[in-house]
């Protein structure tokens, strides 16, 4: 699953080793829709500007292995590109009944800031802690129901928003946008699903 998260990008294109991963591009804060299937083995990501051609990041190795489920963050900060690769370790969620799992990466364009990022529940913040730019958190079970993100540093961001989490949902929440940006580019919180977790079935 690719996400074009990088705000300095409007449209992306993302090669595996010498191959389109998508035939479109990227438009941002778009992504993939779903996991598409990739050869397993040694292979390596990046970025390209889906109009001009031009390589955006570096070539990121990483081994993808049989059954197992990949995430690829397409980021910027101040015009610096990076594409992040992530093993989402899907299988190892464990059904709970009336809980879901939530992760978040922060993927606002701010390389010197570290926001302190809330998930709140009925008044209490079950997770609290400063993210850097381009950090994927792990996946965090929490009951579902109403749960407030916050995204906030002492200057230049305060955003938060209510998500409606639904039980044995897995979410990737997606903290993104440039400080100071309006419009599209602004500093928002937007969210995925990236599966379910049954009982008898942890994939």
């Amino acid at each position: 699953m690719a996400f074009n998260l990088a705000a300095d990008a409007d449209a992306v294109g993302i090669r595996l080793d010498g191959n389109n991963l998508v035939n479109q591009p990227l438009l941002y804060t778009n992504f993939t829709g779903a996991y598409l299937p990739i050869y397993v083995g040694n292979r390596t990501a990046w970025a390209y500007d889906y109009y001009s051609g031009n390589v955006l990041t570096q070539q990121v190795p990483f081994v993808s292995v049989d059954s197992q489920y990949y995430s690829l963050f397409v980021v910027s900060a101040d015009s610096n590109y990076k594409t992040v690769v992530v093993n989402d370790h899907l299988d190892t969620l464990n059904y709970d009944a009336g809980h879901a799992f939530v992760r978040y990466i922060n993927a606002i364009g701010d390389s010197t800031q570290q926001p302190l990022v809330k998930f709140n529940q009925a008044g209490a913040d079950v997770v609290s802690e400063a993210a850097a730019f381009a950090h994927v958190s792990g996946f965090s079970k929490l009951a579902a129901g109403n749960t407030t993100v916050s995204v906030k540093v002492s200057t230049g961001i305060d955003t938060s928003r209510s998500v409606e989490l639904e039980a044995n949902k897995v979410y990737t929440v997606l903290l993104l946008g440039k400080p100071g940006a309006t419009g599209d580019k602004a500093v928002q919180i937007k969210y995925i699903v990236n599966g379910t977790v049954e009982a008898n079935d942890n994939q």
